[in-house]
């Protein structure tokens, strides 16, 4: 064994970067060098699970390969449990990759490497780099937000989505919620966390890239800016911010914050708009507690929830009213108000509200008095729809990860000039802000706000979030599908497939919704979230939420079939196996409803030959488990 042929080994492991470093605690003799895996994104707490990660599942893949070019094996010294070594190898003379446990480290045998030639070597530097890039990634993903993207012990956040692409026999319908990030997502995310690793970007360039990105993608003709947001959620902190600017320009002493189809929104919107925490996790980190004032924002808000429905779930005909009664309450009161008055483009179940002709009537009428907020986190309005309401001087809460399939969450405000101008001018910045925003989630355009935050803790994880959604948005628009007839076929044809299953299954009736709405400023041109309730077996009432609540949990399940009785059918238990995402429940009345949502994923495969009939049969499999387990919910209930 020569010097020179470790010194080449050692040469090609430094010459690699991140994550590798030559370990400090290296073998005496030329016989091996030893290397540890060192993320710089990642905490040190973190190395060791990740490297004993890194380790196992590489070795599975060596082992899985074996049948084919199984150029290098791992295996564990000092204890840890690897079973890893293939049963054949179609190299001779395969590169020997040791984990050490003890010190936490890989070994790679310098003999075996001279051996196995320098292909075996590449390969297995390969292996690791990329399951440590992919591991990293997923991580990185459930860091920087609120208590919905912690990850349970099955690995799922608060809507059972994990921080990775999901398997091809999965049926991902549930956008209008949160989704898994797609395979084109998490590519593009890892390989911006490469750069990151490599120093080819900076951090503060990779924020003011995905900035650049959503306003290059949406080609406004209104020159506004984006302030990155860790949700739609906390996103409502600008326009409070911006209001109590103007608050105090024009010497109003109380806010009032109107939130429009209230519980049909983010649960946590009615918090934020109220200037107050809607979590006790801290995106930033931070002591906080649920429904605490955010410190810092002066002026008192009251914040008023208009329901879009009666108690029997049926839409309301005098929301516009409604909604003047109360402003002109305010009005009349003893205070000098500004109003905050909400619209929303895509509630839960898909509705506009309030219409047009209102917001346009207000803004006349109330002038700079009232700021109009229009909460488009779904993402399914057209440029067109986003430009009338930035017209009128709206801030725009939108977000990446409803229709554009980002993991939760990762939101933004759109801002026009005068909003700008009204946050360059704010000499204070509320103290609270720190715990949702740093500088990096600020254009350089808005130097006094951007200078007021701290530079650190950098939110990675928003960063990657975004970029996961922004490669799907980009394609999306480049291919021009917001007036696709094939995603409005879709919709149309999973609406039929409800109608089939009646009575157990029927749609949320969107007649009245679609009669008022405009549907040319709509993607797809109609409503793309289908609503749908379930009548229990004796056909007296629908599923409450509390149940559906039960029965969304059930459909990503991936071994549902062996809870069913033992008189099931074979083919029921293999349905009921098969893993499905639908929109969580939302109340509506007497009863709740599931939604079924079109996503842009789901668009671009529309949009290929044969791939039409390909998603009416997953539709198909998708609403025949719905029936499977509303036919054996009440065995379920008792056995899970």
């Amino acid at each position: 064994m020569r010097k020179e042929d470790r010194q080449d080994l050692w040469n090609e492991i430094e010459k690699r970067g991140s994550p590798f470093i030559l370990s400090n605690d290296q073998p005496k003799g030329n016989h091996s060098v030893r290397f540890d895996i060192c993320p710089p994104t990642m905490n040190e707490g973190d190395f060791l699970s990740l490297m004993k990660a890194v380790a196992s599942d590489v070795a599975r893949s060596a082992k899985d390969c074996a049948t084919g070019d199984a150029a290098f094996i791992i295996q564990s010294k000092d204890g840890f449990p690897m079973d890893s070594r293939p049963d054949k190898a179609v190299n001779d003379r395969p590169l020997m990759l040791n984990y050490m446990d003890k010190t936490s480290s890989f070994e790679i045998d310098v003999a075996s490497c001279s051996e196995a030639g320098p292909r075996s070597v590449d390969l297995a530097l390969s292996a690791i780099e990329n399951r440590t890039l992919d591991l990293c990634l997923s991580k990185h993903l459930t860091e920087g937000g609120d208590d919905r993207i912690i990850l349970n012990a099955f690995g799922w956040n608060k809507y059972y989505c994990p921080p990775y692409p999901l398997p091809a026999s999965a049926i991902v319908r549930g956008s209008c919620t949160c989704s898994p990030p797609t395979e084109k997502g998490f590519a593009s995310a890892r390989k911006v966390l490469q750069d990151l690793w490599n120093g080819d970007v900076t951090i503060d360039q990779a924020f003011c890239d995905v900035r650049q990105r959503i306003l290059k993608t949406l080609k406004l003709s209104v020159p506004c800016e984006a302030i990155l947001h860790p949700s739609g959620s906390d996103a409502e902190l600008i326009p409070l911010l911006v209001a109590s600017i103007r608050a105090r320009d024009l010497g109003c002493n109380k806010i009032v914050n109107l939130v429009a189809a209230a519980g049909e929104v983010g649960s946590g919107t009615a918090c934020a708009a109220g200037g107050k925490h809607f979590s006790d996790l801290a995106p930033l980190g931070g002591p906080i507690q649920l429904e605490e004032a955010v410190e810092g924002f002066p002026v008192p808000v009251d914040v008023i929830e208009i329901r879009p429905r009666d108690d029997q779930g049926q839409l309301r005909v005098d929301y516009d009213d409604e909604t003047m009664r109360i402003i002109g309450r305010e009005l009349a009161s003893e205070h000098k108000v500004l109003f905050i008055v909400h619209a929303v483009d895509g509630s839960k179940t898909g509705l506009r509200l309030p219409s047009r002709k209102l917001i346009q009537r207000l803004v006349d009428t109330l002038g700079d008095r009232v700021l109009i907020v229009l909460d488009a986190c779904q993402m399914r309005s057209t440029k067109e729809e986003l430009e009338w309401f930035l017209e009128r001087g709206a801030l725009i809460l939108i977000t990446a990860s409803k229709f554009f399939s980002a993991p939760g969450f990762c939101g933004a405000v759109l801002i026009d000039e005068r909003a700008r101008d009204d946050l360059r001018s704010c000499d204070t910045t509320p103290k609270g802000l720190h715990h949702y925003l740093t500088q990096l989630e600020i254009p350089n355009t808005i130097p006094s706000l951007r200078s007021s935050l701290p530079l650190e803790p950098a939110n990675l994880g928003l960063v990657l979030r975004w970029v996961c959604g922004l490669a799907e948005m980009e394609d999306y628009y480049a291919a021009n599908l917001a007036f696709s007839l094939k995603s409005r076929q879709w919709v149309h044809s999973v609406k039929r497939s409800i109608g089939r299953r009646s009575p157990t299954l029927s749609v949320v009736s969107d007649d009245d919704i679609e009669q008022r709405s405009r549907d040319e400023t709509r993607v797809a041109g109609c409503n793309s979230i289908v609503s749908f309730r379930i009548e229990v077996k004796d056909g007296s009432r629908y599923f409450n939420v509390k149940e559906l609540r039960q029965v969304h949990r059930y459909m990503v399940s991936g071994n549902l079939g062996e809870c069913l009785p033992s008189y099931a059918m074979a083919d029921e238990r293999a349905l009921g196996n098969r893993v499905c995402y639908i929109g969580q429940p939302v109340g509506l009345g007497e009863f709740g409803a599931l939604r079924i949502a079109l996503s842009a994923p789901v668009s671009a495969q529309l949009e290929l030959p044969g791939s039409f009939r390909v998603a009416q049969a997953d539709d198909e499999i998708l609403l025949d488990k719905v029936m499977l387990i509303a036919k054996y919910f009440d065995h379920l209930q008792s056995s899970i």
